[in-house]
Protein backbone atom coordinates (compact mmCIF):
# COMPACT_ATOMS: atom_id res chain seq x y z
CA UNK A 1 0.00 0.00 0.00
CA UNK A 2 1.33 3.52 -0.88
CA UNK A 3 1.97 6.09 1.89
CA UNK A 4 1.66 9.92 1.78
CA UNK A 5 4.85 11.75 0.85
CA UNK A 6 6.54 12.54 4.16
CA UNK A 7 9.61 14.24 2.58
CA UNK A 8 7.84 17.47 1.84
CA UNK A 9 9.79 20.48 3.16
CA UNK A 10 8.53 23.14 5.60
CA UNK A 11 7.70 25.48 2.71
CA UNK A 12 5.46 22.94 0.94
CA UNK A 13 1.71 22.69 1.33
CA UNK A 14 1.91 19.45 3.45
CA UNK A 15 0.39 21.22 6.49
CA UNK A 16 -2.34 22.96 4.59
CA UNK A 17 -5.79 21.81 5.48
CA UNK A 18 -6.77 21.81 1.85
CA UNK A 19 -3.72 19.69 0.83
CA UNK A 20 -4.25 17.23 3.65
CA UNK A 21 -7.87 16.79 2.73
CA UNK A 22 -6.95 16.17 -0.87
CA UNK A 23 -4.19 13.73 0.14
CA UNK A 24 -6.56 11.81 2.36
CA UNK A 25 -8.97 11.52 -0.54
CA UNK A 26 -6.16 9.99 -2.61
CA UNK A 27 -5.44 7.24 -0.09
CA UNK A 28 -6.23 3.74 -1.18
CA UNK A 29 -9.16 1.97 0.35
CA UNK A 30 -8.62 -0.65 2.97
CA UNK A 31 -9.74 -3.41 0.69
CA UNK A 32 -7.05 -5.21 -1.13
CA UNK A 33 -6.08 -4.20 -4.60
CA UNK A 34 -4.06 -5.80 -7.22
CA UNK A 35 -0.45 -4.67 -7.35
CA UNK A 36 -0.78 -3.06 -10.74
CA UNK A 37 -3.84 -1.06 -9.64
CA UNK A 38 -2.10 0.41 -6.56
CA UNK A 39 0.81 1.59 -8.63
CA UNK A 40 -1.50 3.37 -11.09
CA UNK A 41 -3.33 5.28 -8.33
CA UNK A 42 -0.12 6.29 -6.67
CA UNK A 43 1.35 7.52 -9.92
CA UNK A 44 -1.81 9.48 -10.63
CA UNK A 45 -1.96 11.11 -7.17
CA UNK A 46 1.56 12.53 -7.17
CA UNK A 47 1.10 14.89 -10.17
CA UNK A 48 -2.21 16.04 -8.82
CA UNK A 49 -0.67 16.86 -5.45
CA UNK A 50 2.15 18.75 -7.15
CA UNK A 51 -0.31 20.87 -9.18
CA UNK A 52 -2.36 21.65 -6.12
CA UNK A 53 0.77 22.76 -4.28
CA UNK A 54 1.82 25.13 -7.09
CA UNK A 55 -1.69 26.63 -7.21
CA UNK A 56 -1.72 27.13 -3.47
CA UNK A 57 1.61 28.97 -3.58
CA UNK A 58 0.38 31.26 -6.40
CA UNK A 59 -2.86 31.92 -4.57
CA UNK A 60 -0.99 32.78 -1.40
CA UNK A 61 1.26 35.21 -3.30
CA UNK A 62 -1.53 37.07 -5.15
CA UNK A 63 -4.02 37.27 -2.30
CA UNK A 64 -1.63 37.76 0.60
CA UNK A 65 -3.33 41.03 1.50
CA UNK A 66 -6.65 39.24 1.93
CA UNK A 67 -6.02 35.50 2.80
CA UNK A 68 -3.23 33.73 4.60
CA UNK A 69 -2.66 29.99 4.62
CA UNK A 70 -0.48 28.34 7.19
CA UNK A 71 -2.53 28.31 10.35
CA UNK A 72 -5.70 26.92 8.74
CA UNK A 73 -7.74 30.10 9.23
CA UNK A 74 -8.88 32.63 6.61
CA UNK A 75 -8.70 36.27 7.63
CA UNK A 76 -10.29 39.09 5.65
CA UNK A 77 -8.59 42.43 5.53
CA UNK A 78 -11.32 44.89 6.43
CA UNK A 79 -9.35 47.93 5.41
CA UNK A 80 -9.13 46.70 1.81
CA UNK A 81 -12.91 46.40 1.56
CA UNK A 82 -13.70 49.89 2.88
CA UNK A 83 -14.16 52.64 0.20
CA UNK A 84 -11.39 55.22 0.31
CA UNK A 85 -12.34 58.94 0.24
CA UNK A 86 -11.29 60.94 -2.76
CA UNK A 87 -8.48 63.38 -1.98
CA UNK A 88 -8.34 66.89 -3.49
CA UNK A 89 -5.39 69.17 -3.85
CA UNK A 90 -1.73 68.37 -4.30
CA UNK A 91 -0.40 65.08 -2.85
CA UNK A 92 1.61 65.19 0.38
CA UNK A 93 5.39 64.95 -0.03
CA UNK A 94 7.03 61.60 0.67
CA UNK A 95 8.55 61.17 4.12
CA UNK A 96 12.24 60.43 4.20
CA UNK A 97 13.41 57.42 6.23
CA UNK A 98 14.29 58.28 9.80
CA UNK A 99 11.95 61.30 9.96
CA UNK A 100 8.49 61.22 11.40
CA UNK A 101 5.69 62.08 9.06
CA UNK A 102 4.17 65.36 10.20
CA UNK A 103 1.24 67.25 8.74
CA UNK A 104 1.81 68.08 5.10
CA UNK A 105 2.32 71.74 4.28
CA UNK A 106 -0.45 73.05 2.05
CA UNK A 107 0.47 73.83 -1.51
CA UNK A 108 0.24 77.58 -2.31
CA UNK A 109 -3.10 78.30 -3.94
CA UNK A 110 -4.60 74.94 -2.87
CA UNK A 111 -7.50 74.85 -0.37
CA UNK A 112 -6.79 73.74 3.20
CA UNK A 113 -7.75 70.15 4.16
CA UNK A 114 -11.42 69.88 4.98
CA UNK A 115 -12.30 73.18 3.29
CA UNK A 116 -14.20 73.62 0.07
CA UNK A 117 -12.25 74.31 -3.06
CA UNK A 118 -12.66 77.85 -4.31
CA UNK A 119 -10.73 80.84 -5.63
CA UNK A 120 -8.04 82.18 -3.33
CA UNK A 121 -9.05 85.14 -1.22
CA UNK A 122 -7.76 88.51 -2.32
CA UNK A 123 -4.85 89.74 -0.33
CA UNK A 124 -5.64 92.88 1.71
CA UNK A 125 -4.72 96.12 0.05
CA UNK A 126 -2.43 98.56 1.69
CA UNK A 127 -4.19 101.70 2.94
CA UNK A 128 -3.83 104.62 0.62
CA UNK A 129 -1.50 107.29 1.81
CA UNK A 130 -2.94 110.74 2.05
CA UNK A 131 -0.83 113.71 1.22
CA UNK A 132 -0.21 115.77 4.28
CA UNK A 133 -0.02 119.48 3.50
CA UNK A 134 3.23 121.04 4.52
CA UNK A 135 3.19 123.76 7.15
CA UNK A 136 4.42 126.20 4.56
CA UNK A 137 1.44 125.60 2.28
CA UNK A 138 -0.42 128.80 1.59
CA UNK A 139 -4.05 129.11 2.56
CA UNK A 140 -6.50 129.47 -0.35
CA UNK A 141 -7.23 133.04 -1.19
CA UNK A 142 -10.68 134.48 -0.80
CA UNK A 143 -13.02 133.84 -3.76
CA UNK A 144 -13.23 136.69 -6.24
CA UNK A 145 -16.09 139.09 -5.95
CA UNK A 146 -18.88 138.20 -8.35
CA UNK A 147 -21.37 140.79 -9.40
CA UNK A 148 -24.90 139.42 -9.45
CA UNK A 149 -28.08 138.92 -7.48
CA UNK A 150 -26.20 137.45 -4.50
CA UNK A 151 -23.58 140.21 -4.35
CA UNK A 152 -23.83 143.19 -2.04
CA UNK A 153 -26.26 145.86 -3.25
CA UNK A 154 -24.42 149.15 -3.57
CA UNK A 155 -27.01 151.34 -5.29
CA UNK A 156 -30.69 151.47 -6.28
CA UNK A 157 -32.29 154.16 -8.38
CA UNK A 158 -35.60 154.85 -10.11
CA UNK A 159 -36.47 157.59 -12.59
CA UNK A 160 -39.30 158.35 -15.00
CA UNK A 161 -42.28 160.55 -15.76
CA UNK A 162 -43.92 161.78 -12.55
CA UNK A 163 -41.15 160.23 -10.37
CA UNK A 164 -38.65 161.89 -8.01
CA UNK A 165 -35.22 162.52 -9.50
CA UNK A 166 -32.49 160.32 -7.96
CA UNK A 167 -29.17 161.87 -6.84
CA UNK A 168 -26.89 162.17 -9.85
CA UNK A 169 -29.62 160.83 -12.16
CA UNK A 170 -32.52 162.08 -14.22
CA UNK A 171 -35.17 161.64 -16.91
CA UNK A 172 -35.62 163.52 -20.19
CA UNK A 173 -37.74 163.37 -23.38
CA UNK A 174 -36.42 164.55 -26.76
CA UNK A 175 -38.25 165.33 -30.02
CA UNK A 176 -41.72 165.62 -28.50
CA UNK A 177 -44.52 167.25 -30.57
CA UNK A 178 -48.33 167.50 -30.40
CA UNK A 179 -50.51 166.06 -33.18
CA UNK A 180 -53.53 164.61 -31.47
CA UNK A 181 -53.41 160.84 -31.47
CA UNK A 182 -50.53 160.84 -33.93
CA UNK A 183 -48.03 162.79 -31.78
CA UNK A 184 -46.74 162.65 -28.19
CA UNK A 185 -49.24 162.65 -25.36
CA UNK A 186 -49.33 161.93 -21.67
CA UNK A 187 -51.78 159.90 -19.55
CA UNK A 188 -52.36 160.47 -15.87
CA UNK A 189 -52.83 156.83 -14.86
CA UNK A 190 -51.81 153.36 -15.85
CA UNK A 191 -48.21 153.30 -14.57
CA UNK A 192 -46.60 152.32 -11.25
CA UNK A 193 -46.61 154.43 -8.09
CA UNK A 194 -43.52 152.73 -6.73
CA UNK A 195 -40.76 154.95 -5.36
CA UNK A 196 -43.03 157.98 -5.06
CA UNK A 197 -44.09 158.02 -8.73
CA UNK A 198 -47.48 159.54 -9.62
CA UNK A 199 -48.61 156.74 -11.93
CA UNK A 200 -48.53 158.85 -15.08
CA UNK A 201 -46.80 157.80 -18.32
CA UNK A 202 -46.04 159.11 -21.82
CA UNK A 203 -46.94 157.67 -25.23
CA UNK A 204 -44.26 158.16 -27.92
CA UNK A 205 -45.19 157.77 -31.63
CA UNK A 206 -43.22 155.25 -33.73
CA UNK A 207 -41.03 156.03 -36.74
CA UNK A 208 -42.98 153.71 -39.05
CA UNK A 209 -39.90 151.50 -39.72
CA UNK A 210 -38.76 148.60 -37.56
CA UNK A 211 -35.09 149.29 -38.35
CA UNK A 212 -34.91 153.10 -38.54
CA UNK A 213 -35.34 155.80 -35.91
CA UNK A 214 -36.98 159.20 -36.20
CA UNK A 215 -36.21 162.05 -33.80
CA UNK A 216 -38.01 160.83 -30.74
CA UNK A 217 -35.86 159.82 -27.74
CA UNK A 218 -36.37 159.17 -24.03
CA UNK A 219 -33.40 158.93 -21.61
CA UNK A 220 -32.90 157.75 -18.01
CA UNK A 221 -29.53 158.03 -16.27
CA UNK A 222 -28.06 157.10 -12.90
CA UNK A 223 -24.82 157.52 -10.94
CA UNK A 224 -24.11 154.28 -8.99
CA UNK A 225 -20.54 155.39 -8.25
CA UNK A 226 -17.20 153.55 -8.43
CA UNK A 227 -18.17 151.01 -5.75
CA UNK A 228 -20.72 149.48 -8.15
CA UNK A 229 -19.51 147.02 -10.76
CA UNK A 230 -22.77 146.15 -12.52
CA UNK A 231 -26.47 147.03 -12.53
CA UNK A 232 -29.65 145.09 -13.24
CA UNK A 233 -32.00 147.16 -15.38
CA UNK A 234 -35.80 146.86 -15.23
CA UNK A 235 -38.43 148.87 -17.14
CA UNK A 236 -42.07 149.29 -16.23
CA UNK A 237 -44.57 148.70 -19.05
CA UNK A 238 -47.67 150.86 -18.40
CA UNK A 239 -51.21 150.01 -19.41
CA UNK A 240 -53.31 152.70 -21.15
CA UNK A 241 -57.01 153.01 -21.78
CA UNK A 242 -56.56 152.04 -25.45
CA UNK A 243 -54.34 149.49 -27.20
CA UNK A 244 -52.30 151.95 -29.33
CA UNK A 245 -51.17 153.77 -26.14
CA UNK A 246 -48.71 150.98 -25.24
CA UNK A 247 -48.05 148.78 -28.26
CA UNK A 248 -44.30 148.33 -28.70
CA UNK A 249 -43.65 145.04 -30.49
CA UNK A 250 -40.86 145.22 -29.59
CA UNK A 251 -39.54 148.42 -28.01
CA UNK A 252 -35.75 148.89 -28.33
CA UNK A 253 -33.48 150.28 -25.57
CA UNK A 254 -29.76 151.16 -25.64
CA UNK A 255 -27.39 151.05 -22.64
CA UNK A 256 -24.79 153.83 -22.48
CA UNK A 257 -22.27 155.46 -20.21
CA UNK A 258 -23.51 158.96 -21.08
CA UNK A 259 -27.18 159.34 -21.97
CA UNK A 260 -26.39 162.28 -24.26
CA UNK A 261 -23.50 160.68 -26.12
CA UNK A 262 -24.64 158.10 -28.64
CA UNK A 263 -21.07 156.88 -29.08
CA UNK A 264 -20.93 155.71 -25.46
CA UNK A 265 -23.43 152.90 -26.15
CA UNK A 266 -22.17 149.43 -25.12
CA UNK A 267 -25.36 147.36 -24.79
CA UNK A 268 -29.01 147.02 -25.80
CA UNK A 269 -32.18 145.01 -25.12
CA UNK A 270 -35.81 144.84 -26.27
CA UNK A 271 -39.16 144.43 -24.49
CA UNK A 272 -42.44 143.17 -25.96
CA UNK A 273 -44.74 145.81 -24.50
CA UNK A 274 -47.84 144.50 -26.27
CA UNK A 275 -47.60 141.23 -24.35
CA UNK A 276 -46.55 142.59 -20.90
CA UNK A 277 -48.66 145.65 -20.14
CA UNK A 278 -48.86 146.64 -16.46
CA UNK A 279 -45.66 144.89 -15.26
CA UNK A 280 -41.92 145.28 -14.60
CA UNK A 281 -39.81 143.63 -17.30
CA UNK A 282 -36.09 142.76 -16.98
CA UNK A 283 -33.69 144.35 -19.42
CA UNK A 284 -30.55 142.52 -18.26
CA UNK A 285 -27.40 143.10 -16.19
CA UNK A 286 -24.78 145.50 -17.53
CA UNK A 287 -21.37 146.77 -16.48
CA UNK A 288 -21.04 150.13 -14.77
CA UNK A 289 -18.52 152.35 -16.54
CA UNK A 290 -16.99 155.46 -15.01
CA UNK A 291 -19.47 155.14 -12.16
CA UNK A 292 -22.45 155.83 -14.46
CA UNK A 293 -25.10 153.98 -16.44
CA UNK A 294 -27.85 155.26 -18.77
CA UNK A 295 -30.78 153.86 -20.78
CA UNK A 296 -32.23 155.29 -24.01
CA UNK A 297 -35.56 154.38 -25.69
CA UNK A 298 -35.61 154.56 -29.51
CA UNK A 299 -38.76 155.31 -31.52
CA UNK A 300 -38.25 152.70 -34.27
CA UNK A 301 -41.32 150.54 -34.95
CA UNK A 302 -44.31 149.82 -37.24
CA UNK A 303 -47.35 152.06 -36.66
CA UNK A 304 -49.60 150.96 -39.54
CA UNK A 305 -51.38 147.83 -40.67
CA UNK A 306 -53.84 145.49 -38.93
CA UNK A 307 -53.61 146.01 -35.17
CA UNK A 308 -50.78 148.53 -35.55
CA UNK A 309 -52.55 151.71 -36.61
CA UNK A 310 -51.15 154.71 -34.67
CA UNK A 311 -49.15 152.39 -32.40
CA UNK A 312 -47.06 154.13 -29.69
CA UNK A 313 -44.33 153.15 -27.26
CA UNK A 314 -45.39 153.41 -23.62
CA UNK A 315 -42.83 155.21 -21.43
CA UNK A 316 -42.81 154.52 -17.68
CA UNK A 317 -40.13 154.42 -14.97
CA UNK A 318 -36.77 152.62 -15.27
CA UNK A 319 -35.13 151.08 -12.20
CA UNK A 320 -31.53 149.96 -11.62
CA UNK A 321 -30.20 147.72 -8.84
CA UNK A 322 -26.40 147.77 -8.70
CA UNK A 323 -23.85 145.49 -6.99
CA UNK A 324 -20.23 145.84 -5.99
Amino acid sequence: MSQPNKNTGPDGPSRSGFAETFAKGARTPKRGLAPGRRVWKTALGLPVLAGVGVGAVALATLGASQVRFGDGQEQAVAAAKQPQPTKTGAPAPAVKPGKSAGPASPTPGAPAPGSKAGPPANSPKEPEKKDTPSPDAKKPSDPPRVAGANAKVTYTGLAGPGCPTPPGGGYQEQGAYNDGGKGWYGLTGGSTREGGCSGQFTSVPMSGDANKDAKGRVMWWFAPGPESRSCQISVYVPEGPSEPDVNGHPTTYHVLTDAFNRDSKYGSFTVDQAGHRGSWQPGGTFEVRQGKIAVKLLDRGIDHGPGRDRAHHGVGPVKVTCHG
